[in-house]
This record gives structure tokens, C-alpha cells and sequence, in this order.
């Protein structure tokens, strides 16, 4: 499995960070709020317009919809024409239906699909943000970890590891300053601005971290 540790840098296991700026010449950008940009821009906008223009950026999202039928507007065209696949919150939804065979045959070919077209793939692991409702987050959290673990160029964002982190310090710095989760996550469910920074950077360190 192929998750960034909180409060270390991958970078320090390699002696050069990876050159990453052609993984981000044409990004597609898949999920739904929080990848749409609903509360702030996404973590994937805010990582891909530090390599290219937002032009060259394609996002489908669609808010409150679960990533199995995300999917299907964006399985059938040619991934090849892009060079990065970028979902944080593509599975989150799934989490909250009542059961997962759907989402799992859809992030297996998801993951197919990204091999085929040998272009990385970035998800994100489910957090529990809606105690007592996500009744298939921790069966999906497991197939995500199987499927970065078989696709060499699958990157797991541990987002459930930074939000537990969060909540047990009450507090998250960056970049020297700590801000509480209310800064964080406004609303209780949208990353703001700066967690949205935060989590570009936790992607940005994945990729550049990686041996080659």
C-alpha cells in the first residue's frame, strides 16, 4: 500500500524528488464536491495549476454523487488523451450505500483503465465524517488499498489518517500556523482553502516521493 505517513516526508527517502510537472500536462479531475470545487478549489485543481494552465484541466464532478456513477460519464472516453487520473472524493459517497459491489467493480476498472493508458492515478481513502452512515467505508477503504497495491502508479491519499490526526489534536499546522477543524472544514464535510492546500501538498509529496 502506497500511503503518505503523516507528519513525515517521502521526499527524505530519496535523494532527488521525481521531475512531476508532465504528469500534470493534462489532468482529468473526477469526484464530487469537493473535487468540483464547491467550498474552495480542490486539491486536485490547486496541485494541477502549479504545472499547467487551468485550461488544459478537465473536471467531472458532480455533487453528492457516489463515484460508481461518476464513472460511467468518464469510463468511456479514451484516458489516454489525459496524463493524470485525480479523484480524493470520488469513492466518498459510495461509502454510504447500502452495499458496495457497485463501487468496487467500478474502481477495478477504474484502475484497469489507468494501466491500460500507463497514466498515474491519485484517489483518496475515505475519512468518517458521517458517523453511523458510512456503512461501506471500510470495506471500500480496503479495496482502494488492494488496488493502489496492485497498480505501480496508484497513489492512496490517507485522508481518514490526516482526519483522525486532526481530531485527536484538535488542531492542524501548516505551513507554521494551526488552524482548528472549524477552519478546515467549515461546513463539517468541504475542505476549505487551506486543508485543500494541505491536501495538494500531501499528493504533490506522494509523486514526488516515489522511487522511480
Amino acid at each position: 500500500m502506497r500511503t503518505l505517513t503523516l507528519g513525515a516526508s517521502l521526499l527524505a527517502a530519496n535523494a532527488e524528488a521525481r521531475d512531476i510537472g508532465p504528469t500534470f500536462k493534462k489532468p482529468l479531475i473526477v469526484g464530487a464536491s469537493v473535487s468540483g470545487g464547491y467550498a474552495a478549489p480542490g486539491p486536485g485543481t490547486v496541485l494541477s495549476t502549479r504545472y499547467t494552465d487551468p485550461k488544459n484541466i478537465r473536471t467531472i464532478a458532480y455533487n453528492g454523487t457516489p463515484g460508481h456513477v461518476v464513472l460511467k460519464n468518464i469510463l468511456h472516453h479514451n484516458l489516454k488523451d489525459h496524463s493524470v487520473i485525480i479523484g480524493v472524493d470520488l469513492f466518498f459517497w459510495d461509502s454510504i450505500y447500502p452495499t458496495a459491489p457497485a463501487s468496487v467493480a467500478a474502481l477495478r476498472t477504474l484502475v484497469k483503465e489507468a494501466e491500460s493508458a500507463k497514466i498515474p492515478l491519485i484517489l483518496g481513502d475515505i475519512p468518517d465524517l458521517l458517523p453511523g452512515l458510512q456503512s461501506q467505508r471500510a470495506i471500500l477503504n480496503q479495496e482502494l488499498q488492494q488496488a493502489c497495491a496492485r497498480y505501480s502508479q496508484c497513489y492512496l491519499v490517507p485522508l481518514s489518517e490526516v482526519f483522525q490526526q486532526i481530531q485527536r489534536d484538535r488542531h492542524l499546522v501548516y505551513q507554521t500556523k494551526r488552524y482548528t477543524l472549524r477552519e478546515l472544514l467549515p461546513d463539517g464535510l468541504h475542505l476549505g482553502p487551506i486543508a485543500s492546500a494541505y491536501v495538494a501538498d500531501l499528493m504533490e509529496d506522494l509523486l514526488q516521493g516515489r522511487s522511480g
